[in-house]
């Protein structure tokens, strides 16, 4: 019988799957087995420490010093095009830069957070009609042959377009500051 656990799934290459599944198999583990172990015993550890990297309020500069790096003017150059690309100055485009490194997480632009609101606005505006669709068909079934009638094939593959998109914006984020990470 099919395990009913949620499953956690991850990427990683040929070799670190053959040298898991053989340090599995010497334990007497499946590679399961000993993915939960693993799970567990990290889990088990004390987590970090909250404000390791401390987010200052907004256009405070408490805490914050001011570091300066000698550039070529060509890089001068490369960075006020990249940091223009964002719409930032370029001590905001070293920052930003530093931050996605540091955390491994996406920092975006005005025009990506647009991006980003508007996808989600339009999922939400989908799932809202979803909602009055199942509560109509809930309260009476007197009009359940209409729900043959939505289209729910093209719901589908116009809720995995905006996924899909917005997986894209994600990943382009990333591999933008040089952080690929691996995932298709």
């Amino acid at each position: 019988m099919p395990s009913t656990k949620p499953r956690l799934v991850a990427r990683v290459d040929e070799k670190t799957k053959a040298a898991f599944d053989e340090r599995a198999a010497t334990l007497r583990l499946t590679s399961s087995g000993l993915l939960e172990q693993v799970v567990a015993a990290f889990l088990q550890m004390d987590p970090p420490k909250a404000g390791q990297l401390e987010t200052p309020e907004p256009g405070s500069t408490k805490g914050r010093q001011k570091i300066d790096t000698r550039l070529s003017p060509k890089e001068v150059e490369a960075l006020d095009a990249l940091s223009q690309e964002m719409g930032w100055s370029r001590s905001k485009y070293l920052g930003q830069l530093f931050r996605v490194h540091l955390s491994g997480e996406p920092r975006f632009s005005e025009k990506e957070m647009l991006e980003l609101r508007q996808v989600t606005m339009q999922l939400g505006a989908i799932g809202r009609n979803i909602n009055q669709i199942a509560r109509a068909l809930n309260v009476s079934l007197d009009n359940a042959n209409q729900a043959h009638a939505v289209q729910w094939e093209v719901m589908h593959k116009v809720i995995d377009v905006h996924r899909k998109y917005v997986k894209a914006l994600v990943k382009g984020n990333l591999d933008y500051w040089g952080l690929n990470d691996g995932d298709e």
